[in-house]
């Protein structure tokens, strides 16, 4: 394979008008890779940092000058005339260049920027499409780990998408402590007839709601509960209602998943729902137990505050043979946390976000690490997306049990949806599920 001729990046914007960081890596062979990455919302003590400038004239401080000279210069100089053949020797260059923990001196958004180029070079290099190249360095990690044969093969297995209906980025805005409302279809479509089946849901709770998503309008039911975690149980209603006049059956074809915001309900000992009424994790766990059998939810994302472990134990107990708990704040996509988590039986699966790690090999290494736990795995879109189709490839090539893409009614999410629909069409090794 060719090596490599430059790297270079630039500073462009974000979904939200937020600073992010596009690179390419060119070939000899004159084939680049281009990659742009997006920006979390919140950095916690042990995910990767983003690198940003500081600058309060430049995007008030939100610039990723720093990241992209750091690239054009010393990422550039390391990596000129390495082959690129190797995922994860490149990536463990990167990781030694910037020599931290949480990738703090070059940053996560330019070292993600560079890796993820740099596999979409190889796979143009191959021919190949990207999910098909970076399942090769999965399987390639995973003998490595396991000793396993190098020859083997492994069906790619494409998920069904988890489209977001009602979020602060969607028409409807949520209840209090309610992040998003996720629509799940189940086992059973295509990603089409999924995609198909949620718009369909979507439109009916626009009409029911009086909502016309197209204007972006934030009325809903739940407006003026601010404090009351219990106008939750009106916004599940309206959403039943909205899918029953749909003409699909919850539960059946489609199911719900809950991201909560528990930092808004948690006061470090009690879950206050509003101001009369607060549970302990226990009596929280059975609250939101009952939430999912009434109202067919199959998911919940950040149950519990990420600080209170007891209180994620203790939901584990009791829902977690019956209902996917997904670990995202709690985890961070961080695999030493993942492992602690598990010893302390917290959750049974981990949202990733590759943003919060550095580089695809090291979010290869968390995704194996999680399947090899028997933790369900949640590929996720994180709060300032690009048009970058990258997070698809990524779970189409890793078999995730689900892909948060967030609202179809955004042009960054409709791409990624575009991009599992082109996989479903074109590829005949993506094994989707029936």
């Amino acid at each position: 394979m060719s090596a490599i001729k430059q790297v270079t990046a630039r500073q462009i914007l974000d979904c939200r008008g937020i600073p992010t960081v596009e690179a390419d890596v060119i070939l000899h062979s004159g084939i680049f890779g281009r990659a742009t990455v997006p920006a979390g919302s919140t950095t916690g003590t042990r995910e990767a940092i983003e690198l940003r400038d500081g600058d309060p004239h430049c995007f008030a401080g939100l610039g990723v000058l720093n990241a992209v000279v750091a690239i054009n210069s010393e990422v550039n100089e390391l990596l000129v005339g390495k082959e690129i053949q190797s995922q994860a020797a490149l990536d463990q260059l990167l990781v030694a260049l910037d020599g931290t923990d949480n990738r703090s001196n070059l940053g996560a958004n330019g070292i993600l920027a560079v890796s993820i180029a740099a596999a979409r070079a190889a796979a143009l290099e191959l021919k190949i499409p990207l999910h098909q190249y970076i399942n090769q360095q999965f399987l390639q990690l995973t003998d490595e780990i396991e000793l396993k044969s190098p020859n083997r093969t492994v069906s790619l297995n494409a998920p069904l998408p988890m489209v977001e209906m009602v979020g602060n980025k969607s028409s409807i805005s949520p209840a209090f402590g309610v992040q998003s409302l996720i629509l799940h279809p189940l086992r059973g479509h295509s990603a089409g007839s999924a995609l198909n089946i949620s718009k369909e849901i979507i439109k009916s709770l626009s009409r029911f709601s009086n909502v016309d998503p197209e204007n972006q309008s934030r009325e809903t039911a739940t407006t003026g509960n601010q404090g009351n975690f219990l106008a939750v149980e009106l916004l599940l209603e309206t959403v039943k209602e909205a899918i029953l006049r749909s003409g699909h059956r919850l539960g059946e074809e489609v199911a719900l998943a809950l991201r909560l915001d528990p930092s808004l309900l948690y006061d470090g000992i009690h879950y206050r729902l509003n101001s009369s009424t607060r549970f302990d994790a226990t009596r929280f766990s059975a609250y939101l137990g009952n939430l999912a059998n009434n109202y067919g939810i199959s998911t919940l994302i950040d149950p519990i505050d990420e600080g209170d472990w007891e209180g994620w134990h203790e939901i584990t107990e009791q829902l977690g043979k019956s209902i996917r708990l997904v670990g995202g704040e709690v985890f961070v996509s961080n695999t030493g946390l993942l492992h602690e988590g598990q010893q302390f039986g917290v959750a049974n699966a981990i949202e990733v976000k590759p943003i919060q790690v550095g580089t695809l090999s090291e979010t290869l290494e968390l995704i194996h690490a999680a399947q090899n736990i028997g933790y369900q795995l949640i590929l996720s879109e994180s709060a300032g997306e690009t048009g970058d189709t990258f997070i698809t490839d990524l779970a189409v090539a890793t078999g995730s049990d689900g892909i948060i893409a967030g609202s179809p009614l955004l042009h960054q999410n409709q791409a990624k949806y575009d991009r599992l629909l082109n996989i479903e069409r074109n590829e005949a090794t993506a094994q989707f599920p029936r």
